[in-house]
């Protein structure tokens, strides 16, 4: 019996394979000539094509919008080592978008492209650790991401910081260093510090 499961399992994995192969060539026939040579040029091993590619897929950008197709174009670039699209990647397990929801996955990729600076990565590992989103909340750890990811004049991350200080959650308690965060944040557009200084003030 459980050879038998195997042989259905394995079976499965195969035929999804097969199936999203055979996406991509339909996809392709029907695709501009600049997509099919940008995905020729990622079959090489161009990770920025490779990354051109899905955004072309996961945006509608003069393409059929495809996110299980464009989410396989950013795998091969996030392998390639392209920060941009391990957070494409990230982001697409951790939302389920062409893809079912893996928070495993989605913190792999998005600590892959936070481990080279991205900012959008960090930002957004800050928000899943401080809040436990997926995991077991750590406001330390969400901090350590955030404080990168303001440092680099992310407005949502210099809000998170500010509330981290202003409550003591993640960081010492101090009002005066949370009320400037949250200047930062609410000068780089995020409404909702504007919002709170409005009402601490």
């Amino acid at each position: 019996m459980l050879r038998f499961k195997a042989k259905v399992f394995s079976s499965l994995l195969i035929g999804a394979a097969l199936t999203l192969s055979g996406c991509k060539q339909v996809a392709l026939i029907t695709a501009s000539d600049s997509t099919r040579e940008l995905a020729s040029a990622a079959d090489n091993g161009d990770a920025r094509a490779a990354y051109s590619v899905g955004m072309r897929y996961t945006q509608g950008l003069g393409e059929t919008q495809n996110y299980a197709l464009g989410l396989d174009y950013f795998e091969t670039a996030a392998k390639l080592g392209l920060k941009e699209a391990q957070y494409m990647l990230g982001m697409g397990y951790y939302l389920g978008r062409g893809t079912a929801v893996d928070y495993v996955e989605a913190r792999r990729w998005l600590s892959a492209a936070a481990d080279q600076g991205y900012t959008p990565a960090m930002q957004t590992l800050g928000e899943i650790y401080y809040n436990g989103y997926g995991v077991t909340r750590a406001p330390m750890r969400g901090i350590y991401w955030s404080l990168q990811a303001a440092e680099a004049d992310d407005a949502q991350a210099q809000y998170l910081v500010g509330i981290s200080y202003l409550t003591g959650l993640g960081s010492n308690k101090a009002r005066r260093v949370g009320e400037e965060w949250l200047m930062r944040s609410a000068q780089g557009g995020d409404q909702r510090a504007r919002t709170l200084l409005d009402t601490l003030n």
